[in-house]
């Protein structure tokens, strides 16, 4: 049954949200902007540089969980939770654009939506489980890949990498036009979070052997072979995220002390270097690049308990603490940077 969401959202009428959408038009660009969710229920943009704030979708009737901006940067996608039965349901929205498209409903999973490179399609786990391939001009096609979960595109869009869900599946790879499946690191249970770089050539995720009680990052060739192990530091890293160049791998790290909570490191993929970027007792979690490369953002808790989002400069990364500023405060511990 088709129920009452927000696929009729109203977009407030706020000056600031002309500004953002004219800028973007009129030079085909924008200074960098970050999309969070607060109440009342609806998604939010802040630009880093001038320090604006503008709601982008409001009178939502329930908060969002997740997001994500197609590569284009012309398109927001985003998930609802119906807690009523706990499924997700996904829509997307265009600036300028008054109502939301609901597109799918009753997804298992409320993870951001994962857009193709040409920023046509996006790929989700449906309710078998599979992988399906939705285009935006109409059609959904799935891949027979269940049970499956977290997905993520090769740039060049021939293929999306993703974890099998049955004991043992580990990490695979699956070719969109022929199907074609092909095993990288199969066999093992605890694999997570793959991340394709930015040149296609490599995978990068976490992985716990079952002997050991630390999880660290490693990378692995698209096309197979041996992962290769980047961290060997004490602790728990995980949710590797490439930068723009593919040069460095921010992650989620935390020490091993019990009861730890999250920092943020980043590795230098040919010196192997690392940073500790954050280092305080409360969280700080989920880095993620600006697509300039010029600034890392991260969230942290530990000025009020409340998720609060911080942007750094990228060429500046050893000298981040102490943090100078409370934070740009949201909802959730979650966010996405706009193409």
């Amino acid at each position: 049954m088709i129920r009452r969401l927000a696929a009729m959202a109203t977009i407030w009428a706020v000056a600031l949200v002309a500004v953002f959408v004219v800028r973007a038009a009129a030079s085909g660009a924008h200074t960098p902007q970050v999309t969070f969710a607060d109440a009342p229920p609806g998604l939010y943009a802040h630009d880093i540089y001038h320090h604006i704030s503008a709601t982008l979708i409001g009178s939502l009737d329930r908060m969002p969980v997740a997001w994500a901006w197609s590569p284009d940067g012309s398109r927001l996608g985003y998930v609802l939770l119906d807690s009523t039965d706990g499924a997700y349901d996904l829509l997307t929205w265009r600036p300028g654009i008054r109502e939301s498209v609901l597109h799918v409903e009753d997804m298992p999973f409320g993870s951001p939506p994962a857009w193709s490179p040409d920023s046509r399609s996006i790929v989700y786990v449906d309710q078998r489980q599979d992988l399906c391939i939705l285009a935006l001009t109409g059609g959904t096609r799935c891949l027979n890949v269940q049970p499956a979960g977290q997905p993520t595109w090769s740039p060049d869009g021939a293929a999306v990498a993703y974890l099998s869900r049955v004991r043992g599946g580990g990490l695979l790879r699956v070719a969109v036009d022929s199907g074609q499946i092909t095993p990288l690191f199969t066999g093992i249970d605890g694999v997570n979070n793959p991340r394709w770089s930015p040149d296609g050539a490599w995978i990068a995720f976490s992985y716990e052997p079952p002997e050991d009680e630390t999880r660290h990052l490693y990378i692995i060739a698209a096309s197979g072979g041996e992962p290769i192990l980047l961290t060997a530091q004490d602790g728990w890293q995980d949710q590797a995220v490439w930068s723009p160049d593919g040069q460095r791998i921010a992650y989620n790290h935390y020490p091993a002390v019990p009861n730890s909570r999250p920092d943020v490191a980043v590795i230098d993929l040919e010196t192997r270097a690392i940073t500790r970027v954050t280092h305080h007792p409360q969280t700080d979690t989920d880095p993620r690049w600006s697509p300039d490369g010029r600034s890392l953002a991260f969230v942290s808790d530990r000025y009020d308990v409340r998720p609060r989002l911080h942007v750094v400069p990228a060429d500046r990364l050893d000298a981040v603490e102490p943090l100078d500023t409370p934070g740009i405060a949201m909802r959730l511990y979650a966010y996405a940077w706009r193409p």
